[in-house]
């Protein structure tokens, strides 16, 4: 196999007003992400250097942390200075570290996560970290019958939603910037007025929905909008419903138990 190129510097603390975001940068961060670094960062220190261009500081990788910074208050961040050849390349590292992210994400072992969780105990603090959206909570609590190994009921706790604040406006209750951003191209361009609208449709599936505020506006709602709410699944209070709808799907092990 041949060698490998290498890049590897040194930490340096950079003032956070020396750092220039990368205007073409693709990934959205949303207030909920940020607020999540921030606690990531205020929990165990910076751990990940942000990763900027030498000579001209622009950001390469790194942009959600260095906004944690900012609003934290912090006046420096570690920085490592990478050298790029060319425009390509510079461009083509910050793609591949927006997708690879993203991969990462989407390919989380769940079970893995909620057995470590477990296993960790009270020491670490998964709503303090933001990590609850990667507990996967019982969709239901089995309690013993009669003491057997197998006597299981279907009791499911069904949530209550209480006003606890003023009512959300409409447009917290998700960010659409990146689908904004993508119609805006879409309707620009000069392709088939099919393509164009089913482009549109696809476009939706990146507004990012703030549950917590979406459970607010919901206890504030009528009745007609709480069932429609209900529908779309952006509130769960039938269990069984949910299954029937299939926005909740059970294991086969799971599922055996339940029946």
């Amino acid at each position: 196999m041949e060698d490998v190129n290498i890049r590897s510097n040194d930490i340096e603390l950079v003032s956070v007003n020396q750092l220039i975001p990368y205007e073409k940068n693709m990934n959205q961060h949303t207030d909920e992400q940020i607020d999540r670094l921030v606690k990531l960062i205020e929990y165990q220190g910076f751990r990940n250097p942000i990763i900027a261009q030498r000579g001209t500081n622009r950001i390469a990788g790194g942009h959600g942390r260095l906004l944690a910074a900012q609003k934290i208050g912090m006046e420096k961040v570690p920085v490592v200075f990478q050298e790029f050849e060319s425009e390509e390349q510079f461009y083509a590292y910050v793609v591949s570290d927006n997708a690879i992210a993203k991969d990462s994400w989407a390919s989380l072992d769940l079970g893995m996560i909620n057995a470590e969780l477990e296993n960790l105990g009270p020491e670490l603090d998964v709503d303090m970290l933001g990590l609850k959206d990667f507990v996967v909570e019982p969709i239901e609590k089995f309690e013993s019958g009669s003491g057997g190994d197998n006597d299981y009921t279907k009791k499911v706790e069904i949530p209550i939603y209480e006003p606890t604040g003023p009512c959300p406006e409409l447009q917290e209750l998700r960010d659409s910037a990146k689908t904004n951003s993508l119609v805006d191209k879409i309707n620009r361009s000069t392709v088939d007025d099919e393509v164009k609208l089913f482009l549109i449709e696809a476009a939706q599936r990146h507004n990012c929905f703030n549950y917590e505020k979406v459970a607010e506006y919901y206890a504030h709602a009528d009745k007609d909008v709480q069932e429609l709410m209900e529908d779309s699944a952006l509130v769960i209070i039938d269990f069984n419903k949910a299954i029937e709808d299939g926005f909740v799907k059970l294991t086969d092990n799971i599922a055996g138990s339940y029946d």
